[in-house]
């Protein structure tokens, strides 16, 4: 499996994870995500859970290409966003702001969407070609076809495509 799709699958399990962890800490005690009223934690949970599936289609080989890359990194940023804007409803209440401080599993649900996005982008190692040309002893071929051509045919352009060889 590829290290990018790797990378995301741990950061995703993990930020599942951080849902069961304490999220809050108020004063009537710790409270996690999973248990709270509004359905967040199941939210997040299915956010989480979308980015997986998504990574683990297709080639596992090969790195996420643009639309997987989008379909593992939307939905797996999501869930931070959900809390930053948690974080700025809170700042505005005085009272819930003096009484709930958050605990391990907000900040473990705010790294791990961090690094899908992070690992997302960064860790695709595509291999680009040098030049329009393989050269094969005193053969070149053509990238675009293939079509062999002799090495003295260097510079020139393709008969097949009109690549330049």
């Amino acid at each position: 499996m590829h290290k990018q799709r790797i990378a995301i699958l741990i950061a995703a399990i993990i930020g599942i994870l951080g849902v069961f962890l304490p999220f809050m800490k108020s004063f009537i005690g710790y409270i996690s995500l999973i248990e709270t009223q509004d359905g967040t934690g199941y939210i997040i949970i299915v956010l989480f859970v979308i980015s997986i599936l998504v990574a683990l289609i297709g080639n596992k080989d090969s790195p996420l290409t643009k639309g997987k890359l989008a379909g593992t990194i939307v939905p797996g940023i999501i869930p931070g966003i959900i809390l930053l804007l948690l974080v700025i409803a809170r700042g505005s209440n005085t009272f819930a702001r003096a009484f709930t401080v958050f605990e391990i599993g907000f900040y473990t649900i705010i790294i791990a969407s961090g690094a899908i996005l992070l690992f997302g982008l960064t860790l695709k190692d595509y291999a680009f070609p040098t030049s329009s040309i393989l050269i094969n002893k005193n053969n070149i071929y053509c990238m675009n076809c293939g079509k062999e051509y002799p090495s003295e045919s260097a510079g020139e352009f393709c008969e097949k495509c009109g690549t330049k060889l």
